[in-house]
C-alpha cells in the first residue's frame, strides 16, 4: 500500500495555460487572484503547489516572491513550491535561486520532440538522466518530479524506456507510483 503524501495542485500553472494567455495576452491571473486561489488551496489542505517556470514572463518571478512572502504570513505549514522547468540547467538554477524547493522537470520524448531537439530517444534520455543525477547530487533533499511533455503523442515504448531509467532517481512516492504502474502493465 502506498503512503499517500498529498495532492500536488497545478492550478497556478495549468490554469494559466490558456490559449488566450500566450496568443493574445488578454488573460492571466492577477497577483490578487493567485492569492485567492492559494488561500482556497490551503483551506483544502493542499501543501504542494506547482508554478509556472520563472522564464515564462517577467511577471512570474515578481509574483512568486510576493506569493512566497504572503504564504509565510498566513500559514506556518511547510509548503512545497514546485517550479515547472524545462530540462535546461539555466531554468533550474533560476528556480532554485528564487527559493523553489521542488522541481517538475519536463522534456518531450515523442517523434516530434526528437526532431525539434535533434536527438534520438536514447540521447534525450541520457541528457535528462545526467541532469537529474546532477540535481540529486547537488540538492539531495529537493522534491523532484519528471514528466514527459507531449506524452499523448509519445509511443508507450519510449515512456517505458524513460520510466525504467528514472525510477530510482525521483522522489520516492513518485517512484512507488511508477513501479505500481509498470507492474500493472
Amino acid at each position: 500500500m502506498l503512503n499517500f503524501k498529498g495532492i500536488i495542485d497545478t492550478t497556478l500553472r495549468e490554469g494559466q495555460q490558456s490559449p488566450l494567455l500566450f496568443d493574445s495576452f488578454k488573460y492571466f491571473f492577477t497577483l490578487e487572484e493567485k492569492k485567492q486561489i492559494l488561500r482556497g488551496l490551503l483551506k483544502l489542505g493542499i501543501e504542494m503547489i506547482e508554478f509556472f517556470s520563472l522564464i515564462v514572463s517577467q511577471k512570474e518571478p515578481n509574483d512568486f516572491i510576493k506569493i512566497k512572502k504572503y504564504l509565510s504570513s498566513i500559514s506556518k505549514k511547510k509548503i512545497v513550491f514546485l517550479s515547472h522547468c524545462r530540462c535546461r540547467e539555466e531554468d533550474i538554477k533560476l528556480s532554485l535561486s528564487f527559493g523553489f524547493n521542488g522541481l517538475n522537470l519536463y522534456m518531450g520524448f515523442s517523434d516530434h520532440a526528437q526532431k525539434v531537439y535533434g536527438k534520438n530517444i536514447k540521447e534525450l534520455i541520457l541528457q535528462a538522466e545526467k541532469l537529474v543525477s546532477d540535481i540529486r547530487k547537488k540538492y539531495p533533499k529537493i522534491y523532484l518530479r519528471f514528466s514527459a511533455e507531449d506524452a499523448f503523442r509519445t509511443p508507450v515504448e519510449n515512456i517505458y524506456l524513460f520510466m525504467i531509467k528514472f525510477i530510482n532517481m525521483l522522489t520516492p512516492l513518485v517512484c512507488l507510483i511508477l513501479q505500481e504502474w509498470l507492474y500493472q502493465k
